[in-house]
């Protein structure tokens, strides 16, 4: 940490230079541009054209991939329990069992990323969307339904 002597506050913490976070376009999200340089023009343009291969993708798609997926595993029980899931409700809780654990494999092999919940568990919404990149895709798609 570094400090004036006159007054007495700090400059610099941990590599952030508290300078920078006072300027006045800093004002409403102090930290979410602290040492990071602005954005110029042209390079607006770049990200923009690495975005352009990413599609957004229904988890209740995802969740159905993971339910074909799960039955030509022959993992029955995983199955019925995902589809289940997705006929009765919004969401599914996975556990630590072998049946949860199942689950959870089909659905990160079909892009899917359950967020983690209190202790073991982690859930799955079917009503949100995925971001995707499109060839990641349709290798899913075509891996599974050929």
């Amino acid at each position: 940490m570094v400090l004036c002597k006159r007054p007495f506050h700090a400059v610099a913490a941990y590599g952030i230079q508290f300078a920078n976070l006072l300027r006045t376009a800093h004002i409403q999200h102090p930290f979410r541009y602290a040492g990071k340089p602005r954005q110029e023009k042209g390079q607006h343009d770049i990200q923009l054209k690495k975005d352009m291969g990413t599609i957004m993708i229904e988890n209740k798609e995802i969740a159905m991939m993971a339910f074909d997926r799960l039955r030509k595993e022959d993992k029955k029980d995983s199955a019925l329990r995902l589809a289940h899931c997705l006929l009765q409700g919004t969401s599914i809780s996975l556990g630590i069992g072998d049946i949860d654990w199942d689950i959870d494999t089909a659905i990160r092999q079909c892009g899917g990323e359950p967020r983690t919940g209190y202790r073991y568990t982690a859930y799955f919404l079917f009503n949100r969307k995925t971001e995707m990149e499109k060839e990641r895709y349709d290798g899913i798609v075509k891996e599974l339904y050929g």
